[in-house]
C-alpha cells in the first residue's frame, strides 16, 4: 500500500500513526499526539568551531486543535547575546 502513494515505508507508517492518534478521545489523544512535535536546533561551524546559532527552528504541529497532518515550520531568531 505504501508503495502505491509514492511513500516511503517509514513516512507511511508515521501518518498512519498519526491517523490513528487523532481517532483517539480527548484526554488520550492530546498525549498521544504530544509524542510527534519536534524541537531543531541549527548550528553552523566555520573551521571545525561551533558558531553561535542564526536561528532556531521549531516544528509545531497543528493536528491537536484541527485535524490536519501537516507541519508547520516557524523561525524563531536568535535574542540570546
Amino acid at each position: 500500500m505504501w508503495r502505491s502513494v509514492n511513500a516511503s515505508f517509514s513516512k507511511y507508517s508515521i501518518e498512519l500513526a498519526q491517523l490513528l492518534c487523532r481517532c483517539l478521545k480527548d484526554p488520550f489523544k492530546e498525549k498521544a499526539l504530544a509524542r510527534y512535535k519536534l524541537n531543531l536546533k541549527q548550528t553552523n561551524y566555520a573551521n571545525g568551531i561551533p558558531q553561535a546559532p542564526a536561528h532556531n527552528l521549531i516544528c509545531v504541529q497543528n493536528i491537536i486543535k484541527n485535524s490536519s497532518s501537516r507541519d508547520y515550520w516557524a523561525t524563531i531568531p536568535n535574542n540570546r547575546n
